[in-house]
């Protein structure tokens, strides 16, 4: 009984440090075996502790987590107010490179985030790089973000 007391203290404790909650719920329900991994870091991109959200947009990008809501998550983490989540954010957008990732990497760009224009530029480059070598899907990707490619 009291070593089920002392693990329940202990757990209620460190949830708060790792940014998780009762109240925090994300659902990303399309199948994905790694759905409630990446619940969990899209949750934490939103914990007060800066390096747990650093750590979460990082997880976010070696997962390559391209559900809407992992995308929309380091999104957000492109205006956050610390700049190692900002960095963190945009590399995991590039490392993910779906259209809407590169989007939100754009927008941000745009917004004059420069994180997001380094990773943004970096992106766009190697996207021309591979267009001039013949690669049609990077032209075509390109041409969706709106991006003037090799013809």
């Amino acid at each position: 009984m009291r070593h089920a007391l002392l693990c329940l203290c202990l757990g209620a404790m460190l949830l708060p440090q790792v940014g998780c909650n009762d109240e925090q719920r994300v659902e990303v329900g399309n199948g994905d075996p790694r759905s409630r991994e990446i619940s969990r870091h899209v949750i934490d991109l939103q914990a007060n502790n800066p390096s747990v959200r650093r750590r979460a947009a990082e997880q976010l990008g070696q997962m390559q987590a391209t559900e809407p809501q992992a995308i929309e998550a380091l999104a957000d983490g492109l205006r956050d107010p610390d700049q190692g989540v900002r960095m963190s954010s945009a590399q995991s957008l590039g490392r993910i490179g779906s259209q809407n990732a590169l989007e939100e990497l754009r927008d941000a760009s745009h917004e004059g985030y420069q994180e997001a224009r380094q990773v943004y530029t970096n992106q766009t480059s190697a996207l021309r790089q591979q267009a001039q070598q013949g690669d049609p899907s990077a032209r075509n990707m390109l041409d969706r973000l709106g991006e003037e490619g090799v013809r």
